[in-house]
């Protein structure tokens, strides 16, 4: 995809209206694409990180690419024709588990969803694990399981690969 698609879907990745998270290499962006909405991760410039950056990009790519599963975050596309590399995700509305937790204006979690949202994370983990070769997140925490909502539950889905290893 490129870049100025990125930049108009974003409102010039505007961090007011647009930013729904950040990392220590990249922000992410809420964008609409195609007429769906996407989740844009732009990585950070910054000198000093590029090969940092390249080899988390790089491992990401790789690994979403090749892996399908329910509860595993959707690569849609990519992009590396503008400024700053971009990845296109798969756009989880609820957000990460660990603001959904803290978030006290919510109803609390009851424990049969935050069962269910496990068994969801679990089974993502164990079909990584059983790939040839398999692949460990090293990186899972609840600010990397996002949710979404479907048919009245919340669906769990893992992401940020980019410390993933083989």
């Amino acid at each position: 995809v490129k870049f100025e698609t990125l930049e108009h879907a974003t409102d010039g990745f505007n961090e007011d209206t647009h930013l729904i998270g950040r990392g220590g290499s990249c922000r992410v962006f809420r964008g609409s694409l195609c007429g769906s909405m996407t989740a844009i991760k732009v990585f950070n410039e910054e000198q000093g990180h590029e090969d940092w950056d390249d080899m988390q990009i790089q491992a990401e790519v790789e690994h979403l690419s090749k892996v399908e599963h329910p509860h595993i975050n959707k690569l849609l596309a990519v992009c590396f024709d503008g400024p700053q590399r971009c990845l296109v995700l798969e756009y989880m509305a609820v957000g990460g588990l660990d603001t959904r937790l803290l978030n006290t204006a919510l109803p609390v979690l009851q424990w049969q969803e935050r069962a269910r949202i496990l068994v969801q994370v679990a089974r993502a983990l164990a079909h990584m694990h059983q790939l040839d070769p398999p692949t460990v997140h090293r990186d899972l925490k609840p600010g990397n399981v996002l949710l979404a909502e479907c048919d009245g539950q919340l669906v769990a889905k893992v992401s940020d690969f980019g410390t993933v290893r083989v």
